[in-house]
């Protein structure tokens, strides 16, 4: 029988492996695609949250609508920065907020977080991995994360500062917070024309400086300030920022 160090470093290995293959897109894809349809199709675990006023309107029926981004690309413009932070080691208790499937979780696995330290909260899940809950009253103990995530998702507040608020109070002074927003060029007429609805808050966030005014006083250090161009100027872009937490709520001296 082989030693059980050795076996422990052997699956050690090979989950390695078998994460460093999340890396590409279309592995990531499949793998995400397998699990949805185990527990959408065949354990009908599709659950939703409703009722939250600060949630703008159509949250839930615009993101249960695009739920087939199941790689989820764009989470990489955090999660790349977020796995290169020295002080955040596999062991790190990271939060993925309104991550809306398990494309992005998979991702933090493929940059080298360990998946019993990852939690997520979405006010859609199907997943054992993501809890049912709304950003605004986040289901978590004051300091439980090391880094938190929030990508996407603060466009959906008709609230931000009480979400920013709530990122803070459930990260652990000195943690890592990375928040990504969609800046698009039309105006909220030309998309509520595109959907049949307005996807998100009339309020909305159009610079990096913006996402920053949010949580002021709870800032320390500026990891990453970028305004991500897209490929012709009147198409969407992505505006990122990583950041170290003060321990201070936002507002706060």
């Amino acid at each position: 029988m082989p030693h059980p160090s050795l076996v422990r470093r052997h699956k050690g290995l090979l989950r390695h492996s078998l994460h460093q293959l999340l890396h590409v897109d279309a592995v990531r894809h499949v793998v995400a695609t397998a699990r949805y349809r185990w527990y959408v199709t065949v354990r009908r675990r599709l659950r939703t949250l409703e009722g939250s006023a600060a949630v703008s309107g159509d949250t839930v029926h615009h993101n249960v609508s695009g739920m087939g981004d199941l790689a989820v690309v764009r989470s990489l413009f955090l999660i790349r920065p977020l796995s290169v932070v020295e002080q955040l080691g596999p062991d790190a208790d990271v939060l993925s907020i309104g991550p809306r499937t398990e494309g992005e979780l998979l991702a933090l696995l493929a940059h080298g977080f360990d998946r019993r330290h990852l939690r997520a909260v979405d006010l859609i899940s199907y997943s054992p991995w993501v809890d049912l809950g709304d950003m605004h009253s986040l289901p978590y103990a004051d300091d439980s994360f090391d880094a938190v995530v929030a990508g996407w998702v603060l466009a959906y507040s008709d609230d931000k500062q009480r979400a920013a608020s709530e990122i803070v109070r459930v990260a652990r002074p000195g943690a890592t917070v990375a928040v990504g927003i969609e800046w698009n060029p039309d105006t909220n007429e030309a998309i509520e024309a595109a959907f049949g609805y307005l996807p998100g808050s009339e309020e909305r966030l159009t610079s990096t400086a913006a996402i920053l005014a949010l949580f002021a006083g709870s800032v320390d250090r500026v990891l990453v300030e970028h305004d991500i161009a897209a490929p012709t100027p009147d198409e969407p872009r992505a505006l990122v920022v990583l950041f170290t937490t003060t321990g201070r709520p936002p507002g706060g001296p």
